[in-house]
């Protein structure tokens, strides 16, 4: 399957690395491609906020498979699937930020990726309930009026939060970077 990786030097780019003895349908339909692509619709959110940028692209990757019609069953039951698994490694009193951190540090990368999107299922949620708008809209209108002015993690954040005329992206993060990650993420993971 394809590995790939971004450059964020000048436009930014994404790099594929594709084994040709597999067909085109398989590049296709493979997360790879749709997870790296999420990746240049925010900008280098850099080191320290790395495992939110994965969580990102996580996320995102499904939103653009299932849009594309490459997505194999439901969104919910795909977002079950991945994250369920990982939710033990936040059953505790230290914040998601370090888990996720600390998960990044240490190349367990499943679970710090997956574990990190549980931040923008939350934000998903919440916006579709307070705003009447989901996570992939507001990233499209975001890419018109801001993606190109913003720099770091407040940045994006000041700018979708303006977006709605609320907080909820800062206040969430703080919750990540403070609050224990037992109090955030279920037990059991049911979107």
């Amino acid at each position: 399957m394809p590995w790939a990786y971004t450059r964020r030097d000048g436009k930014g780019s994404v790099h594929f690395h594709v084994d040709a003895r597999f067909g085109l349908t398989k590049f296709v339909d493979d997360w790879t491609i749709y997870h790296e692509l999420a990746h240049m619709a925010l900008p280098y959110l850099g080191p320290e906020y790395r495992w939110l940028s994965e969580g990102f692209a996580s996320y995102m990757q499904y939103q653009i498979m299932a849009q594309a019609g490459v997505l194999k069953g439901d969104l919910a039951e795909n977002y079950h699937k991945k994250i369920t698994v990982h939710l033990r490694w936040f059953n505790s009193d230290l914040t998601a930020k370090s888990i996720a951190t600390r998960l990044m540090d240490n190349k367990q990368y499943p679970a710090a990726y997956w574990g990190s999107a549980y931040f923008f299922v939350l934000a998903d949620n919440k916006l579709q309930k307070q705003h009447q708008i989901s996570l992939p809209q507001l990233i499209s209108l975001y890419q018109d009026c801001c993606r190109a002015l913003d720099h770091n993690v407040e940045e994006v954040f000041a700018s979708l939060d303006g977006m709605i005329k609320g907080k909820l992206f800062a206040e969430l993060l703080d919750e990540f970077k403070n609050r224990p990650a037992r109090e955030l993420y279920p037990e059991v993971f049911n979107q």
